[in-house]
């Protein structure tokens, strides 16, 4: 049933779908630089092994001198947007129109928001907090954990949370009261990622100790092993529904009573030693591997059969499930480890957010390669985690911030 793509091949049709345009980087602050009435902010421009070219962009009263070879608009205080003479590539920069300071001392590692008012992050000083995405302000702390959380998930109603981490435990909180409902335990090594199976009966996580599991909430207990590897951690997993028309493998044993909509479910996790590897969810039998040089820190569903993951390397691949041989994309825009990827759908457009480690939080459209647009502020500190409310996009930063930016900024003009 499984099949084992070939390294050589996935190379070769990784260089023959690759994207590649020098990445921009804008001087962090440039939201507050430019009210003053002269002002200068630098700008740096840097391709695939290639060193960066620094420019500076002058402004007069906030009316903007062209810095060849960028034409160089200002829509609003919050959007700054260039497009290249030449190759007429366009870039978007928008700042934040806030930035919570105040939630974590430590760098944020998850972060998570409901279209309710409600954010939850946790940070390296163990802090797991509820705050309302309005104003930042802490509603509530989850205590409980013995050792740091990893991540933070809102159950789809937005009323529970699901955290793990490094204490191998996971737990489950009311976000109204702020009380432990449960804990779940079963891994032997920390606890980095979940997904939920619908409406959240069910879940899968995947560790450091090699497995990825299905639990059940109710019972608090863990219902069967998915998948066991040796050694190696298990970085990432996503699920999706698939159509009758995707091969997802035979069940060889009965299902259990507990198990609820795990049928017609794809499976894709990503390793530290680099495979990315789909699997049937409830036949539980790996459907393809697809190996690469550096690991696989994130991978998510971007539409039905469309995964988009990234990795150690800086590179992001996108597949399509149904020929998982073949790479769709491969993105080589910059060496920097991809650490959070966010599905996003902007202006009726799919696509995806990409926080790195040197601070970019990039978007990409799946339908065009000549535009992006980029989430500033942080200055060079890691992105972990990006997140949305529906209407907004928030990160989580090492610099300890999480920052929110409004996209109906975005103009054409």
């Amino acid at each position: 049933m499984s099949s084992v793509v070939k390294s050589s091949s996935l190379r070769e049709t990784m260089r023959s779908n690759s994207i590649s345009y020098p990445m921009i980087t804008i001087q962090s602050d440039w939201d507050q630089v430019i009210r003053r009435p002269v002002a200068n902010v630098w700008l740096s421009s840097k391709s695939m092994s290639e060193v960066s070219v620094h420019q500076t962009i002058r402004f007069n009263d906030r009316q903007v001198v062209d810095c060849d070879p960028f034409h160089i608009t200002l829509p609003s205080n919050y959007y700054l947007r260039l497009e290249n003479k030449d190759t007429k590539q366009l870039y978007g920069f928008i700042a934040a129109n806030h930035v919570f300071a105040d939630i974590h001392n430590k760098s944020v590692s998850s972060i998570d928001l409901t279209s309710g008012g409600l954010g939850v992050s946790v940070g390296a000083d163990s802090r797991l907090r509820v705050w309302s995405s309005a104003d930042g302000q802490t509603r509530r702390e989850l205590i409980g954990h013995v050792f740091e959380p990893y991540f933070c998930r809102f159950f789809p109603s937005g009323e529970v949370i699901l955290s793990g981490g490094a204490d191998m435990q996971l737990k489950i909180w009311s976000a109204v009261t702020g009380e432990c409902a449960a804990t779940l335990v079963g891994h032997r090594n920390a606890i980095l990622d979940s997904a939920f199976v619908e409406r959240g009966r069910n879940l899968v996580t995947v560790s450091r100790d090699g497995t990825s599991r299905l639990w059940d909430c109710s019972t608090s207990s863990c219902l069967e092993t998915i998948i066991q590897l040796s050694a190696t951690a298990i970085n990432t997993c996503a699920i999706q529904s698939m159509a009758s028309d995707v091969d997802l493998g035979v069940r060889h044993k009965p299902v259990h009573e507990k198990a609820v909509g795990t049928a017609r479910k794809m499976l894709v996790i990503g390793t530290e030693k680099g495979s990315l590897i789909g699997i049937g969810l409830d036949s539980n039998q790996k459907l393809y591997e697809l190996p690469n040089n550096s690991a696989v820190n994130v991978c998510r569903f971007v539409d039905e059969y469309s995964v988009v993951f990234g990795q150690q390397s800086g590179e992001i691949q996108l597949i399509d499930v149904r020929y998982s041989d073949k790479v769709v994309k491969c993105w080589q825009t910059s060496g920097s480890p991809v650490l959070s990827l966010l599905a996003f759908r902007h202006k009726q457009r799919n696509g995806f957010f990409a926080g790195r480690a040197d601070g970019s939080t990039v978007y990409h459209y799946l339908d065009s390669d000549s535009e992006t647009f980029q989430l500033s502020g942080p200055d060079f500190e890691a992105i972990y985690d990006v997140a949305t409310d529906g209407t907004h996009v928030f990160t989580a930063c090492r610099d300890h911030c999480i920052r929110k930016y409004d996209l109906n900024v975005i103009t054409n003009s």
